[in-house]
């Protein structure tokens, strides 16, 4: 009671100089929109006038401001070049102009009124007024410092209606409903109740329990909300809150704007964490950051990046330019203009990607299409995947537009039917119902279930699967028709291995390869050459300007001429050329000889010895040899050989041998034969078996008697004296004989005949 007793004379005394102050107030408003276009005004002038009567009179304050962005304002009337002297708890008149225009008010009772009543909170401090007041005050009381609870009603120092409103320091600051409490700063308003400022300038707690930590001219204007900071930031919702930033506005009940610069929360219970003019309008809303956003349906997602719009429910954007998330739980993950337009769609990145069927997927590339439902594009670039859960891997200009077809990758690639696919290439068209392109250039597979694994310009257009493997314009027209290889074969209902311009027209009929054969009857078959024709059911022709005719039914045909030779013996097989002929009708064997070398072939055409045979020989006589005395057989060396030396199996090369080099190798496979009595094998280096045969010897275990065992030596392809006078000798000689010596060598090196017997 002694302090306030005080307080008191030193107010008193001071009225005595009672009078009008040069003060500051802040002024905010919200919500001005063009009556035209009924938006927001985006900027304009705002002239503010304060009278001392309702009615008439002229201003004691009038000045400009070029304040309006957006719609909203914020002002410090008397803080520029015009001064605003008021006296404290008095009535005055406010009156606003924007661009020019005069504004109306409404009275309490819903009148239009020109001019709005308020008390003036700052100024001269007269005794009377202090008397009337039991709230808590703090601090020095005087013309330039006032620090006061006053009541919202009647514009005066708070009487008992008004309950423990606290102003702790600061200057010119508010604190007018029940348990408002300010900490500090200037120009604080506290006025709705259970609310705080903690410090800073202008800024204005006006709701029941609303709370500004600190900043300047922040507004939280809902109950319980909040402005931790920062600058021009409104709150106008219950349970909303900005965290700092600048013109930040949380309008939304529940709506959080963490910090960053003019973005704005609607929708209730919205978010944003930062960023420039960003917009979360809808319930559940939120953007991380980024400048622009606008997520406006309700549990949408922007995480950052310029200008990305959600407005489908759940939507997400991740981040990236001007992304767009148009259906419910669609999404896009970055990029650059992508758009995931329908239901659960997604663009995981890449440059104006548009998923505008329900599920559809683009991982990425550039200007690719998935508008059918559940499609999906991995990347590249301008592909359009438009079939129920049709899709394309990548690549450029590739359409998948039928359901379920697919595209792997390449260019311009067309999967026109259902389950159509191409796995690759340039221009390729699967157009035929589950047909197939694997790759190559502009091959066509348009027959159900047709498919062309490769090569350039090649077509199966049957049914029934008809296929081409690969080449070049080959075509497979019939039902099962294939052409595996080659250029400019025909397959009707038949088969082609390769070659070029060959024709199986017949059904089920083959042509292996070659060129210019032609299989025209049932099952017929041209097994290659040149200009072949086999017509008859069942016939099979080869070799060059053969042709068995239509009545020529099950038979054979090979041979050779420089003009075409036709057959119409039907069950027969037929050996031709210009030199010699067999034929047999009957049981199908042939004897041929050659006419111009006397060479003879059984079952075979080929004579290239004196007797060539094809299939076994049985012999119930002798069969001599009047030249070499062993028995050979030709096989692939992995080492130089000449005459006599001595072999071993290679180890590390299949089938094949080498030179020896080592004592007693029991991978002894034998001697190089010098001329052998039979042969065996083509191809190779032809080694001695069995027989008598010339081999080289070492005396490196002493030297050779004739019937002395052989092995091998360390002398490369030499063969030495077997020792097997000792057991220990006869082990190692063991799994490791060569054959006999029929010859001795007492010299150093010798060559001798040997009786190969490999032990």
């Amino acid at each position: 009671m002694r302090f306030f007793a005080l307080l008191l004379v030193v107010l008193v005394l001071h009225s005595l100089a009672a009078g009008a102050l040069s003060v500051t107030l802040s002024d905010q408003g919200t919500g001005v929109k063009s009556i035209s276009s009924g938006t927001l005004l985006t900027t304009g002038n705002l002239t503010v006038l304060i009278y001392e009567a309702l009615s008439g009179g002229d201003p004691i304050y009038n000045e400009t401001f070029n304040a309006i962005v957006n719609g909203s304002w914020n002002v410090v009337l008397g803080g520029g070049s015009t001064a605003l002297n008021l006296e404290f708890g008095r009535d005055y008149y406010k009156d606003y102009a924007i661009n020019g225009e005069d504004a109306t008010f409404a009275n309490a009772s819903g009148d239009p009124v020109d001019r709005q009543l308020f008390f003036s909170p700052l100024g001269d401090v007269g005794s009377t007024v202090l008397l009337r007041s039991d709230s808590t005050a703090l601090g020095d009381y005087n013309a330039t410092h006032v620090n006061f609870g006053i009541n919202s009603t009647t514009g005066t120092l708070a009487d008992n209606t008004i309950t423990y409103a606290t102003v702790c320091g600061g200057n010119f600051n508010r604190a007018t409903g029940n348990y408002d409490t300010i900490a500090g700063g200037i120009q604080n308003v506290a006025q709705g109740g259970y609310g705080a400022v903690g410090g800073g300038a202008y800024n204005n707690a006006s709701d029941l329990y609303a709370v500004i930590s600190g900043g300047d001219n922040n507004l939280a204007q809902g109950e319980a909300s909040s402005v931790a900071g920062g600058r021009l930031n409104v709150v106008t919702a219950d349970l909303s809150s900005v965290g700092g930033g600048f013109a930040n506005r949380a309008t939304g009940a529940g709506s959080t704007v963490a910090g960053g610069y003019q973005s704005t929360a609607t929708g209730l219970y919205s978010a944003i964490g930062g960023g420039l003019s960003n917009n979360a309008s809808n319930t559940h809303a939120a953007i991380a950051g980024g400048e622009g956003n606008n997520a406006t349906a309700t549990y949408t997602f922007i995480g950052s990046g310029y200008q990305n719009v959600v407005n489908g429910s759940y939507g997400v954007v991740g981040g990236g330019y001007r992304n767009s998330a148009k259906g419910s739980w669609a999404t896009v993950s970055g990029g650059t203009q992508n758009n995931a337009s329908k239901d659960s769609s997604t663009v995981g990145g890449g440059d104006r990607n548009h998923a505008s069927g329900t599920a559809a997927t683009i991982s990425g590339g550039a200007l690719n299409l998935a508008n059918g439902s559940y499609s999906a594009i991995g990347g590249g670039g301008s592909n359009a995947a438009g079939g129920y859960s049709s899709s394309i891997g990548g690549g450029l200009s590739n359409a998948a537009r039928s359901d379920y077809s697919s595209i792997g990758g390449g260019a311009y690639n067309n999967a026109s039917n259902s389950y159509a696919t191409v796995a690759g290439g340039d221009s390729n068209i699967a157009s035929g119902a589950r047909s197939f392109v694997g790759g190559g250039l502009t091959n066509t597979a348009s027959g159900e279930g047709s498919s062309v694994g490769g090569g350039s310009g090649n077509t199966a257009s049957g049914i029934n699967g008809p296929s081409v493997g690969g080449g070049y314009s080959n075509t497979a027209s019939g039902a099962s028709a294939s052409v595996a290889a080659g250029y400019q074969n025909i397959a009707h209902y038949s088969f082609v291995g390769g070659g070029y311009g060959n024709d199986a027209y017949g059904n089920y009929a083959a042509i292996s390869g070659g060129a210019s054969n032609n299989a025209s009857g049932i099952y017929a078959a041209a097994s290659g050459g040149s200009s072949n024709r086999a017509r008859g059911d069942y016939s099979l022709v080869g070799g060059l300007l053969m042709e068995l005719t239509a009545s020529a039914d099950r038979s054979f045909l090979w041979g050779y001429n420089t003009s075409m030779v036709s057959f119409d013996d039907a069950d027969s097989f037929i050996v031709f050329d210009s030199n010699f002929q067999v034929r047999n009708s009957t049981k199908g064997y042939s004897l041929v000889v050659n006419r111009t070398t006397g060479n003879v072939g059984i079952g075979t055409a080929a004579a290239g010895e004196r007797l060539s045979v094809s299939g076994r020989i049985n012999a119930s006589g002798s069969i001599t040899g009047n030249s070499g005395l062993d028995y050979a057989e030709r096989f692939p060396a992995s080492s130089h050989l000449s005459a006599g030396d001595v072999v071993v199996i290679d180890t590390q090369l299949e089938e094949s041998v080498h030179q020896s080099s080592r004592p007693y190798d029991t991978t002894v496979a034998g001697v190089v034969s010098t001329e052998a009595a039979f042969m065996i094998g083509s191809g190779g280096t032809p080694i001695a078996l069995a027989g008598r045969v010339p081999v080289k010897v070492t005396d490196e275990n002493g030297a050779i008697a004739t019937g002395d065992l052989l092995t091998t030596s360390s002398v490369p392809g030499h063969a030495m004296r077997c020792d097997i006078s000792t057991q220990e000798g006869k082990l190692r000689c063991f799994g490791a004989v060569l054959g006999k010596a029929m010859e001795p060598c007492a010299a150093r090196r010798c060559v001798i005949t040997a009786l190969v017997s490999l032990q």
